[in-house]
């Protein structure tokens, strides 16, 4: 996510989205994600497998 914060800050020009420097800012929401989706729960089992978390 960091790395993907740093790209943004270097590379993306957010003049566009805003017509003067008065008006509030809207709609800049940028989806950082990997390209494959995990569902909630897959990706507890996953956290589960890697620290060794053992149900009882």
């Amino acid at each position: 996510m960091a790395d993907a914060f740093v790209f943004v800050l270097e590379n993306i020009d957010f003049n566009g989205t805003y017509a003067t420097i008065e008006e509030e800012i809207r709609d800049t929401h940028i989806n950082i994600g990997t390209g494959k989706d995990i569902s909630i729960a897959q990706l507890a089992q996953l956290i589960k497998e890697i620290i060794g978390l053992k149900e009882n």
